[in-house]
């Protein structure tokens, strides 16, 4: 039962985990109370609290050894990984134009950023390490969630939460901060797992490498940072997970069977996305590119569009329909016969943030009536289509 594996886990443990969870509330509270400055809480007060709790780790911790194989390997995998990513990030300053790193100020402000960032990283991940060491690989799955939750919260910049008036402010939070830093945890949590401590400061250290050290970086809009420090996460899973696979053992080869079978769902996932994208379903996604139909959605939202035959259009249904040179995404205002006397259904439509009717939309030109949609989600297709321009 769930609360016998609670209780199999030290009273200590759960003292350190508790620890950890009071540090990251004071540096969230200090940072966003301020009574003092927050230079001082971001280069003193956060590197000694996190160090204070690695040395409480250390204490409970004398004796054990970890035990994961291949570390070094594993290493050179995650630099390689991370290698590349910056690569291809750092090229797509040559679409998006590139800005100032804020966080390069001069030597100094380096020197203070590299020590601030860095013993923040590498106290925090040494008491995740030796919180797994604790509990043995017996608990390691479930204890694992729950290590990775608590260490997502210093990752994140909860500081912000009083800034939060809007639907659109808290999703801007989900995508930058809270699911960037909750896959980065879990991640790490991994790497804890199968790696070791090196695996852990190698992505940590990496990624605050390629953060505080450019002094130019690519003008990235915040969808973008968030789903590329994902997509690196997802990256380093992959190939440090693949890399375990090489040489199953015999224990190993007994769980094949359902990471084939994962596989499979996985696989039947992408195709069934695919489909979905290309418009094989009654329902297809498209990405709305501007914002001439607000406040009911904004530009970057992707609208779900169902094919519909033109007759059982309403006056008031916000359609989508190929004009000329583009996609709109417009209401019905009216419905009328073509003036040709062909008895065509021709359609009247208009933004909702547009102060002029469109040109008459024929039937042959509907695509289908939106049913939905979810904001954001269509940025990376606003972005593509602006740089091929």
């Amino acid at each position: 039962m769930w609360y016998r594996r609670l209780l199999s886990v030290k009273p200590a443990v759960w003292a350190l985990v508790g620890l950890v969870v009071l540090v990251a509330i004071m540096v969230m509270a200090l940072k966003w109370m301020k009574p003092i400055d927050v230079s001082l809480t971001m280069y003193a007060v956060e590197p000694l609290l996190a160090i204070g709790t690695a040395l409480v780790a250390r204490s409970m911790t004398s004796g054990l050894k970890d035990r994961s194989r291949h570390r070094g390997d594993k290493v050179i995998v995650i630099g390689s990984v991370i290698a590349i990513w910056f690569v291809l990030y750092f090229l797509t300053g040559v679409f998006l134009t590139f800005t100032h790193n804020s966080l390069v100020a001069g030597a100094k402000g380096v020197a203070l950023n590299i020590f601030a960032y860095g013993s923040v990283a590498v106290a925090m991940e040494y008491t995740r390490h030796q919180l797994l060491l604790l509990v043995g690989r017996r608990n390691a799955v479930w204890f694992g969630v729950v290590v990775s939750i608590v260490f997502a919260l210093p990752l994140m910049n909860l500081a912000q939460l009083g800034d939060i008036t809007t639907a659109e402010r808290a999703i801007k939070m989900v995508f930058v901060d809270v699911l960037p830093s909750l896959v980065a945890s879990f991640l790490l949590t991994y790497l804890a797992i199968a790696g070791g401590l090196p695996s852990q400061l190698m992505y940590r250290l990496g990624v605050v490498a390629v953060t505080i050290l450019p002094p130019i970086i690519p003008k990235q809009d915040w969808y973008l940072i968030g789903a590329s420090m994902m997509l690196l996460a997802v990256a380093v899973y992959l190939a440090i997970d693949r890399m375990t696979q090489h040489a199953p053992t015999a224990h190993a080869r007994r769980h094949m069977h359902p990471r084939r079978a994962f596989d499979v769902m996985m696989y039947s996932v992408i195709v069934a996305l695919v489909l979905f994208m290309t418009g094989l379903f009654a329902y297809r996604p498209m990405a709305v590119m501007s914002n001439s139909m607000q406040p009911v959605y904004s530009r970057g939202s992707m609208v779900i569009v169902q094919k519909v035959a033109p007759m059982d259009i309403s006056v008031g249904d916000i359609v989508q329909y190929e004009a000329p040179d583009k996609m709109m995404t417009h209401r019905v205002i009216a419905i009328d016969r073509d003036v040709s006397g062909n008895g065509e259904r021709v359609f009247v439509t208009k933004g909702d943030n547009s102060p002029t009717e469109d040109p008459i939309v024929h039937s042959r030109q509907i695509i289908g009536v939106v049913r939905g949609y979810i904001p954001f989600v269509g940025y990376p297709t606003v972005w593509l289509r602006e740089i091929t321009k």
